[in-house]
């Protein structure tokens, strides 16, 4: 299958390399001052852009960190694991609670639901 070029495109293209060519043969001075500058604003773009860029994919991956910890914490509470400090609780000898522990308060899930459709009839009349 042949691709055919936009007659408009071919013009401007053949146009610019025309200038190329004539502004490398009489001025090459000012062709390679002119690629410098071109150079130079496109370093300075793109270091501003990753700077940017840097900083608020930053701010997500230390978010993403701390939401990692949590869940790991929260992993190894239901296995049963020690718990991180050196220091052993106090235990009373006569303790009137009988298999019951006292429900600490939880911090709020970091994970949210989102209520989707799938149950939901379509209401065809509004069709």
């Amino acid at each position: 299958m042949k691709r055919k070029f936009n007659p408009f495109f071919l013009i401007i293209s053949a146009l610019g390399l025309y200038g190329l060519i004539d502004m490398l043969v009489h001025r090459p001075a000012v062709l390679f001052q002119q690629l410098a500058v071109i150079v130079v604003i496109g370093a300075v773009v793109y270091l501003l852009f990753r700077y940017f860029m840097k900083k608020q994919a930053g701010s997500e991956y230390s978010s993403y960190q701390k939401a990692l910890k949590r869940s790991k914490r929260r992993g190894s509470e239901k296995q049963g694991a020690a718990p991180r400090n050196n220091i052993s609780p106090i235990r009373r000898a006569s303790s009137p609670v009988s298999g019951r522990k006292k429900k600490q308060k939880q911090k709020q899930s970091h994970l949210t639901v989102i209520e989707g459709k799938k149950g939901k009839k379509k209401n065809r009349a509004l069709f």
